[in-house]
C-alpha cells in the first residue's frame, strides 16, 4: 500500500480521533478503563479480576483496551467490554480515545501518555509493573503522566521520586494486586510444580528469574553480560549442562522464568534434564499464573528484578547473583543507594556460590531470613487480616466502592 493511499485510508480515523483531543467527551461516572502492556496481565488484571469475583461491575462499566489484536479477547462479562487499541492499518483506534477521555478511572501498568488529556475530574492511576532495584538509564528524561503511581512498600513510596520525576504525594504504599496471586488458585500451578517435581525426580524446585540485559527494545539494553544463553555464570551451553547435572544429581529442578522483554537466546532446553522452561508460551499452554506458581517453588534465584521484593512476602530462600553488578550500575543505575543491603539473601559471584545456594536451599538451610525480616516492613506494605487483599487496598484509597 503506497503511502498517499494510506493516508487517505486513515483520514477518516485520524479526523474522529482529533476532535475527540480537541473537544474531549464527558467524564461519565463509575467508568473503569484497564489496559497493560503485555495486554490482559500483570497489575491490571489482578485488579480486574478481584473487580470481577466482588462484584463491583454491578456498579462500574469496566473497558479493557487491548493492544495486540493476537491477545484480544472478549470478556464475557456483565458490563464489561473489550476494545481493540489499533485498526487493521496499524493506527489507534477513536474507539478507545473516546474510551480513556471518558473514564472516570483508568488503571494501566506503563503509560498512556498517548492519552494526552488528562483532566482532574479523572483519575489515571499508574499500577506499574515492578518496585526492584534498577533505576532510569543515563539521560533518560521520559515522562510518564499519571495521578497517582501504586508501590509495594513505604520506601518506594519515598525514593523513587527522581525515578518516576514526580512529586512524593503522588505515589502511595498500597500494596501490588498481582501479589494477590500468590494466594489464590484459580490455575493449575500447584499441578504443574507436582508434575515437575515427580517427572524429575526431585523434591526441591528453584525457579530463575534473570532480569533481561539484552532487550528487544534495544533502547533499553545493558548488554552487560556476553553469552550465548543471556545468563550469568551459565553463559554457554557447557556451563548450564554443568548446573544441570549439579541439580540432577542433588534433586533440584531449576524453572527459568525468562524476562518479557529479554531478546532472544540460545539455551538448548531439549538438551537438559533438570533445568526447564517456563516462559509466557509454556506458562499459558499449562494453564499457570506465574505468581500462583511461585507460591508453590521453594526458593528464586535473580538478581536486579522486582521479582524479589514480591518473593519477599513468600518468606523463602533467594540468592542474588551479582556478577555483572559494577557494569550494570554504570549502564543503568539504581533507584536508591546501598540497594545490596536491600537483597535478603545469598550475594551470588562464582558458579561454587551458585551450587552454595542450590544447596543450601535444597537441604533446608536458610541463614537469610532475619535479613527478610528486616527489610520487609520497608519494602512491602503487609496485609493487615488473612482476608485482606492488596487490590482492595487500592480500590478503597480511590474510593471505588461495592
Amino acid at each position: 500500500m503506497n503511502k498517499l493511499l494510506k493516508r487517505i485510508l486513515n483520514y477518516p480515523e485520524r479526523r474522529k480521533v482529533r476532535a475527540l483531543l480537541a473537544d474531549p467527551p464527558a467524564v461519565r461516572k463509575n467508568t473503569v478503563v484497564f489496559t497493560s502492556t503485555e495486554d490482559y496481565s500483570d497489575n491490571p488484571r489482578a485488579l480486574y479480576e478481584y473487580m470481577i469475583e466482588n462484584g463491583y461491575n454491578e456498579k462500574y462499566e469496566i473497558t479493557w483496551l487491548f493492544e495486540f489484536g493476537k491477545n484480544y479477547r472478549e470478556l464475557d462479562t456483565p458490563n464489561v467490554r473489550s476494545l481493540r487499541m489499533y485498526n487493521g492499518r496499524g493506527q489507534r483506534t477513536a474507539a478507545s480515545y473516546e474510551a480513556i477521555l471518558s473514564a472516570e478511572y483508568v488503571f494501566f501498568s506503563h503509560t498512556v501518555n498517548w492519552a494526552r488529556v488528562f483532566r482532574p475530574e479523572q483519575h489515571f492511576i499508574e499500577l506499574w509493573h515492578g518496585c526492584g532495584y534498577k533505576g532510569r538509564q543515563p539521560g533518560e528524561q521520559r515522562v510518564i503522566r499519571f495521578d497517582f503511581c501504586v508501590t509495594t512498600g513505604p520506601k518506594y513510596a519515598k525514593e523513587l521520586t527522581t525515578h518516576y520525576l514526580c512529586t512524593p504525594d503522588k505515589l502511595k504504599a498500597l500494596g501490588y494486586p498481582r501479589n494477590d496471586w500468590f494466594r489464590t488458585s484459580r490455575t493449575d500451578a500447584a499441578a504443574f510444580a507436582d508434575r515437575i517435581r515427580r517427572e524429575k525426580h526431585a523434591d526441591t524446585l528453584i525457579i530463575w528469574m534473570p532480569t533481561f540485559r539484552k532487550s528487544r527494545v534495544e533502547r533499553i539494553s545493558t548488554e552487560t553480560i556476553i553469552g550465548d544463553t543471556g545468563l550469568p555464570l551459565a553463559g554457554t551451553t557447557a556451563e548450564l549442562r554443568e548446573l544441570d547435572d549439579y541439580c540432577r544429581e542433588h534433586g533440584i529442578v531449576i524453572l527459568i522464568k525468562t524476562h518479557v522483554l529479554q531478546a532472544e537466546v540460545d539455551i538448548p532446553y531439549d538438551e537438559l534434564t533438570n533445568i526447564v522452561l517456563a516462559d509466557n508460551e509454556v506458562l499459558k499452554a499449562e494453564n499457570v499464573n506465574l505468581y500462583e506458581l511461585m507460591a508453590h517453588t521453594d526458593g528464586l534465584l535473580s538478581d536486579y528484578s522486582s521479582v524479589a521484593v514480591d518473593y519477599l512476602l513468600l518468606d523463602r530462600p533467594m540468592g542474588f547473583i551479582l556478577t555483572d553488578f559494577d557494569e550494570y550500575e554504570k549502564a543503568r543505575s539504581w533507584c536508591y543507594d546501598n540497594v545490596k543491603d536491600y537483597m535478603p539473601g545469598q550475594h551470588i559471584y562464582t558458579a561454587d556460590d551458585l551450587k552454595k545456594f542450590l544447596s543450601d536451599t535444597a537441604e533446608g538451610r536458610d541463614g537469610f531470613a532475619e535479613a527478610r525480616a528486616r527489610v520487609l516492613p520497608e519494602l512491602q506494605t503487609e496485609l493487615r487480616t488473612a482476608d485482606d487483599s492488596y487490590s482492595r487496598h487500592v480500590l478503597d484509597y480511590f474510593g471505588i466502592t461495592r
